[in-house]
């Protein structure tokens, strides 16, 4: 093989199973008459007797022009149907091998608490209880983001932030009424742990 590069799952923001993706770079090929199957089992199988086997992901990667690149997926799922090594090999060409892998980092964030949850409670805190039973949960998320913030989770409690605010400026008063300035004191806590 030509190449191989790290990969890994991604989950909840974490990354996990790193394993080296093997990578075949096929360019200048025209038409699939100069594809040697024996040859490229080879390869993947010297590549696998170097590396440990543990580690290299299942499924490779063969890079083709753009054009030779359908035909050859095609082509490994027509031969799949007898030899299942084949079912694991994947042809593309560079734009489907950027496609293919992903930075993590330009991933969506996923939060870790159920942003959901947090508003319906507090929603439903604020139904039951007034602003005072919702004031303690409040309190709790304002808590809770220093604590992320403190270990460096600073998306998460960005994220829950939000929710607050969210709830917090959907509560219509009066601007100078008690509870309206008492709002605008949480939002003003909210948004100064934002800024750490």
């Amino acid at each position: 093989m030509d190449a191989a590069t790290g990969v890994a799952d991604y989950q909840q923001n974490h990354a996990s199973l790193p394993r080296h993706l093997l990578i075949e770079l096929r360019f200048g090929y025209k038409s699939l008459r100069n594809i040697d199957l024996g040859n490229m089992k080879r390869k993947v199988a010297h590549s696998l007797d170097i590396l440990r086997p543990e580690q290299v992901n299942p499924r490779v990667a063969f890079l083709y022009d753009a054009d030779v690149a359908p035909k050859a997926q095609s082509y490994f799922a027509r031969l799949s149907k007898q030899d299942r090594e084949l079912r694991l090999w994947d042809a593309m060409d560079v734009k489907g091998f950027n496609s293919y892998i992903v930075d993590g980092s330009t991933l969506p964030y996923q939060p870790e608490n159920d942003l959901l949850t947090i508003e319906k409670n507090l929603k439903d805190k604020y139904e039951s209880g007034g602003l005072d039973a919702m004031d303690v949960l409040v309190k709790y998320w304002i808590d809770q983001m220093v604590q992320y913030n403190l270990r460096y989770k600073y998306a998460e409690s960005k994220a829950i932030a939000e929710v607050v605010l969210k709830i917090l400026a959907s509560i219509e008063t009066e601007p100078h009424s008690f509870e309206g300035q008492f709002i605008n004191l949480r939002i003003e806590d909210i948004t100064s742990i934002l800024n750490l």
